[in-house]
C-alpha cells in the first residue's frame, strides 16, 4: 500500500508532499530539501534516501525514505541484533549513545544513536526505523560534532513531531491476527522461562511418575495489566494427568504475563482468554516442559 508522505515545517514554512507514505515532521527552522544533486553528493551510493532536509550548508541533515520491506512490530529486537552488529563491524571508531527500542506516535522504533569518525571530522547519526503495513520506515538525523551542540535540541523536537497522519490509531500496523499470534510468543516466552526457572528451583521431583509425554492445556483468563484472573485446566483422565495439570496450574498463578495489547482487547471485554498446552519432555536426559499455544486433542 502506497501513502502520500508530507513533510510539515514550522507555520511559517511551505508544507512538502512527497508520493510515498503519509508520515509528517516538523524540520529545524532553516532547513529546506536536498536536490538529487545535493543528496547524491552527500550520500555517494546506491543506498542513498530517497529524500532529505538539512542546513544550508547540509552540514546537518535529516534524511528519510520508505523502502518495500516488510517489518512487524514484533521482529523489531531481530532487527535491533542484526544492525547493532552490522554498524559495529562497518564502523571500527563507533560509540553507542543509545540502542534500545522506543514508543513514537504510538509504534514501536528502532533507536540507534551513535558517534562515528569520518574522513574530515566526527558524526552523530539518530537512526530510526520501524515498519508499517508492508514498507520499512527510515530516519537518519546526522550531524557534524561542530554543528550537533547548536542543533541538537531542534533535530530531538523534530523526533517528536513525527505522526501518521492516515492512522487513527497508529499502534495497529499488523492485522490483529499477527498481534494476537506476537503476543502469544511473548507468552510463551514467558511462561517457558518462569517454568524452568521453577523447575531449578524446585527441582523435578514433583514430576515423578508421571509419564514423559503427559500433557495438559491451561485456560488462562488474563486482565489487560497481565494479571491472572481465572484459569481452568484439562489433561488426560488419570491421576498423573489430573497431577500434572494442578501443579502446573498452581505454578502459572503466581506468574505475570505481558500487558495485553489494546488491538486484541475489546472495549466492552476484561481481558482475554488464552489456551496454553504443557507437555512434560525430556531434553539431553533432563526434566522440561514444552508449551505451546492453543489445545492437544485427547486421543480416544
Amino acid at each position: 500500500m502506497k501513502f502520500i508522505l508530507v513533510l510539515l515545517f514550522l507555520p511559517t514554512l511551505p508544507v512538502f508532499a512527497i508520493s510515498v507514505t503519509d508520515i509528517e515532521f516538523k524540520a529545524p527552522e532553516g532547513f529546506t530539501p536536498l536536490s538529487k544533486e545535493a543528496i547524491a553528493k552527500k550520500w555517494p551510493s546506491e543506498r542513498a534516501p530517497g529524500f532529505a532536509v538539512g542546513n544550508t550548508s547540509n552540514s546537518t541533515t535529516i534524511a528519510y525514505d520508505v523502502k518495500p520491506v516488510r517489518l512487524p512490530q514484533d521482529k523489531l529486537e531481530e532487527l535491533q541484533v542484526e544492525f547493532s552488529k552490522h554498524f559495529q563491524d562497518l564502523i571500527p571508531d563507533l560509540e553507542w549513545k543509545k540502542n534500545k527500542i522506543i514508543t513514537l506516535c504510538g509504534q514501536r522504533w528502532l533507536l540507534l544513536e551513535m558517534t562515528s569518525k569520518d574522513i574530515k571530522t566526527d558524526i552523530y547519526n539518530i537512526l530510526l526505523m520501524t515498519g508499517v503495513d508492508d514498507e520499512l520506515i527510515a530516519f537518519n538525523f546526522n550531524s557534524t560534532k561542530e554543528d550537533f551542540p547548536k542543533y541538537e535540541a531542534s533535530l530531538r523536537k523534530s523526533i517528536e513531531t513525527i505522526n501518521f497522519k492516515h492512522l487513527k490509531n497508529p499502534a495497529i500496523t499488523q492485522p490483529s491476527t499477527d498481534i494476537a499470534e506476537a503476543y502469544y510468543k511473548s507468552v510463551i516466552s514467558r511462561v517457558s522461562e518462569f517454568i524452568e526457572s521453577t523447575l531449578i528451583f524446585l527441582g523435578s521431583e514433583w514430576t515423578t511418575n508421571i509419564p514423559i509425554g503427559t500433557y495438559a492445556t491451561l485456560r488462562i483468563w488474563v486482565s489487560p495489566d497481565g494479571k491472572i484472573k481465572g484459569m481452568e485446566g484439562e489433561a488426560p483422565n488419570n491421576p498423573e494427568g489430573k497431577r500434572f495439570s494442578e501443579t502446573l496450574a498452581a505454578i502459572i498463578r503466581t506468574a505475570k504475563f505481558p500487558v495485553l495489547p489494546k488491538q486484541i482487547v475489546d472495549n466492552s471485554s476484561d481481558g482475554r482468554v488464552l489456551a496454553l498446552t504443557f507437555t512434560l519432555t525430556e531434553i539431553d536426559g533432563a526434566i522440561a516442559i514444552k508449551v505451546e499455544p492453543g489445545h492437544k486433542k485427547q486421543k480416544h
